[in-house]
């Protein structure tokens, strides 16, 4: 155990910057732990009274609280290894630009996914990041889909490469139990999943017009 800290995510973070560890947090939104890396933010849990957020939608919603309690605990070596592992395994990890800043774009647009989930026929909206979910909205499993998203995104960057076709625009994959629809959405990417029956020329309009609406 290293110590105690009271105050904001934001305030605190120069203390913690040698920090390869843990922080246990509890405060308003309920409690949970953030796994830290030399003061970087690795992976995210907050657990509250109704509800479960992990990675970058838990990282956000601590970093918008006024007033947190924090419990320090340094890591070895193998015990961070560990922990990692195990915060890769729950989908805790926290989704990062090139230069290791945890995303934070698609966060502080969460409506912009709700104007594609109004759509007829959509059943889940997710924004992920090299496998894991930035952002979500809807009734789906958003680990799961987000990792299916990014194995189909790969295979489709890496056929319209071999086929001079690129940049990929969208890909949509088509079944009769429903449709999934990959594009570009800023720095990261979304995926859509409908019923088979959706109009998927609206569906097509609605996502340009959120990728329009990025800074």
């Amino acid at each position: 155990m290293v110590g105690t800290f009271s105050g904001t995510l934001d305030y605190i973070r120069p203390f913690i910057s040698p920090l390869v560890g843990v922080l246990y947090v509890s405060g308003t939104p309920g409690e949970g732990f953030l796994l830290i890396d030399r003061g970087t933010v690795v992976a995210c849990l907050v657990l509250t009274q109704t509800s479960e957020m992990k990675g970058n939608a838990a990282y956000e919603r601590l970093r918008s609280e006024p007033a947190l309690n924090f419990v320090v605990r340094k890591h070895t070596a193998e015990e961070f290894r560990s922990a990692r592992e195990f915060c890769e395994g729950q989908g805790l990890l926290i989704a990062c630009d090139e230069s290791g800043k945890p995303l934070q774009k698609v966060a502080s647009k969460e409506w912009n996914l709700d104007k594609i989930q109004k759509q007829p026929g959509v059943l889940a909206v997710s924004a992920f990041h090299e496998g894991f979910a930035v952002q979500s909205t809807g009734n789906a499993d958003f680990d799961q889909v987000a990792a299916v998203a990014e194995d189909l995104l790969r295979a489709g960057v890496e056929i319209a490469g071999e086929l001079a076709i690129e940049p990929l625009d969208q890909l949509v994959l088509e079944t009769s139990q429903g449709k999934f629809i990959i594009a570009p959405y800023g720095d990261i990417n979304i995926c859509v999943f409908t019923k088979p029956d959706v109009n998927l020329g609206l569906i097509r309009m609605a996502i340009r017009n959120i990728q329009s609406e990025i800074d």
